[in-house]
């Protein structure tokens, strides 16, 4: 009886084999021709999504991937990062001006509240960022009035070629704050949250490449008040 079950099991992994090795394999989407790189990407499930680059373009997918409808062109703007809350709350962040040709664009954060179809400014309280280069978003369980609900808490990094900003809300996006992180780094590149007390962010030392360490270990503990320095300096990048 045993081995019966035994075999019944790896009857059925069997089965599951071909879906399995398709998963494992990757496939190049059609998109926009660009002569740089898409810069990012991000789907709140399988068939939606939305992706974002340098020509101040934002496209949009509901078929995971496999067409893709150009929702935005903003000529000057060089969108850098992306991230939706679900399908009608997203952000998009720009690298701002002085890095890039052709980039106009002063404003470092936009938001929708209708997929995609619309976009407007960020106001936040604080210093003047100059640009973004990365959005993660945390999701937080709670208990709403005696049910399970959650709240979402946005965090964006920047920039590439100094200097070295935070924006953070706490309250999905309908007030921002910003931060000078300059005395700790340069150059913010990439943040990565665990909680809303820990994350890590990808950072170097100097605006000039040729001088700069990454110091890719910084330990949040409660958010930006209580910032933790701990680089580990490694080779000029």
């Amino acid at each position: 009886m045993r081995l019966l079950i035994w075999l019944l099991f790896l009857l059925s992994l069997l089965s599951l084999l071909p879906q399995l090795i398709q998963a494992q394999t990757w496939q190049k989407l059609n998109t926009e021709a660009y002569p740089g790189k898409q810069d990012d990407i991000c789907f709140i499930n399988q068939q939606m999504g939305w992706y974002v680059n340098g020509y101040g373009r934002i496209y949009q997918t509901k078929d995971g991937g496999n067409t893709w409808t150009r929702q935005l062109e903003q000529k000057g703007t060089f969108f850098r990062c992306i991230a939706f809350l679900d399908s009608l709350r997203g952000f998009a962040g720009t690298v701002g001006t002085e890095y890039f040709p052709n980039v106009t664009d002063t404003i470092p954060l936009y938001k929708t509240v209708d997929g995609g179809k619309t976009w407007s400014p960020v106001v936040y309280q604080g210093p003047y960022v100059k640009g973004l280069c990365a959005i993660d978003v945390v999701k937080e369980q709670y208990i709403n009035h005696g049910k399970i609900d959650y709240k979402y808490h946005i965090y964006a990094v920047g920039r590439v070629g100094s200097p070295a900003m935070m924006m953070v809300s706490h309250d999905e996006g309908k007030t921002f704050n910003s931060q000078d992180l300059n005395a700790d780094c340069s150059m913010l590149f990439d943040i990565k949250m665990f909680n809303t007390k820990e994350g890590v962010v990808c950072a170097a030392s100097n605006a000039n490449v040729t001088q700069s360490n990454a110091c890719p270990h910084f330990v949040y503990h409660g958010w930006w008040q209580n910032l933790e320095k701990n680089f580990s300096i490694y080779p000029p990048i």
